[in-house]
């Protein structure tokens, strides 16, 4: 028993400190021999600090700790601030900081403190919750919410009923708010969001500021609003808006009007929440087409297209082909980078068989929801 107590000792101790009600922090030491294996030190079921296995290069005192909000963080910050401190050694890899997301809205944005205030980072949102990677010795996380706009104008229902744009401060993003759309008061808002958070697909590179807008409105839209993006001139690839799906992490284009002499990208919507922006690059138009049985019937999974798209796909080698509706996104060209569609069984047979497993197509946009 007292070898079991003392080995115990020599891994690791920690205690939780409660200062006030809102207050909370833990001080752990970890040893080298208990560094080898990774370790994870827990505030509460708030947040964890995962260590990897040889992450820090020596035996280490580590704090984690939560704390109110500042009077210098807006109220548009809804969590509390977490701050973690390394001493007595270096940080080889990165570790990752996990706050639970039970609190916050599937919307957030993460910010670190910074010398002149907060700046945004980027974070996987896990099943554990959100996931930010560590790679300085000290420093402090918070959560935002997605009502941190940047932009905010009321429109009263005399405007609104006879349309009025909205135009950004810094002049790329115009919201055309046509005639007729809306009957009473509105609000319009709209963020800039990093561009490193929301990456581009693969293929694509970022021409314009990245824009979040909410509409606060009761009443439904019942006609397509317009909006301007001015993009950055620079190379001579097709310039075409997408926008955010957040459920499946990727980017799909939008319908675009492209007027490259005025530097402008037109796009109409119908939905009172986006993340948008212009991206330069070329839709896959050619490539590699699997199968799976889901529907079974004349449908795909496509990666550059939304749900309820139409497209003809053509097997190359035959001329073969199918026109399907998109139920599905698919396949992940970091995994896959030729595929350009994954058929529904059905709908390969009609082109191909089904034995092949793989056929080389083309796609072409029939219809687009």
């Amino acid at each position: 028993m007292p070898r079991v107590l003392i080995f115990s000792f020599f891994v690791f101790f920690f205690w939780v400190n409660a200062v006030n009600a809102s207050d909370l922090s833990t001080f752990v030491y970890i040893s080298e021999d208990a560094l080898q294996s990774g370790q994870v030190i827990s505030l509460t079921d708030l947040a964890y600090l995962d260590i990897p296995a040889g992450s820090l290069n020596h035996s280490s005192r580590i704090s984690l700790a939560k704390s109110e909000q500042s009077s210098e963080l807006s109220e548009d910050f809804i969590s509390d601030v977490f701050s973690w401190q390394i001493l007595d050694a270096e940080i080889n890899t990165s570790l990752s900081l996990v706050i639970n997301n039970k609190f916050v809205e599937s919307f957030i944005s993460v910010y670190k403190k910074v010398d002149n205030g907060w700046e945004e980072v980027s974070y996987e949102n896990t099943n554990n919750g959100y996931k930010i990677l560590i790679t300085d010795s000290f420093g402090s996380i918070v959560i935002a919410e997605k009502n941190f706009f940047e932009y905010s104008i009321v429109l009263d229902a005399e405007t609104v009923a006879k349309g009025y744009p909205v135009k950004t401060p810094d002049g790329y993003f115009e919201f055309h708010i046509l005639s007729g759309v809306f009957s009473k008061e509105i609000t319009v808002n709209i963020k800039s969001l990093s561009s490193e958070v929301y990456s581009p697909n693969a293929g694509l590179s970022v021409s314009s500021p990245i824009y979040y807008f909410y509409i606060d409105s009761d009443e439904d839209i019942n006609k397509d609003l317009a909006i301007d993006i001015k993009f950055i001139q620079g190379d001579e690839n097709n310039k075409e808006i997408y926008y955010w799906d957040n459920q499946n992490l990727t980017w799909h284009i939008s319908p675009s009007e492209t007027n490259y002499t005025d530097g402008v990208v037109r796009t109409f919507t119908h939905q009172k929440e986006m993340i948008i922006g212009v991206f330069s690059g070329k839709i896959m138009e050619e490539g590699v087409a699997s199968w799976y049985a889901w529907k079974n019937g004349d449908f795909a999974a496509s990666p550059d297209y939304p749900k309820g798209t139409k497209l003809k796909v053509t097997n190359i080698a035959n001329r073969e082909s199918v026109i399907i509706t998109v139920n599905d996104y698919g396949p992940d060209r970091s995994i896959h980078p030729e595929r350009v569609i994954d058929l529904d069984k059905v709908a390969f047979n009609k082109i191909a068989n089904p034995r092949m497993g793989l056929i080389d197509v083309s796609v072409e946009l029939i219809y687009f929801k």
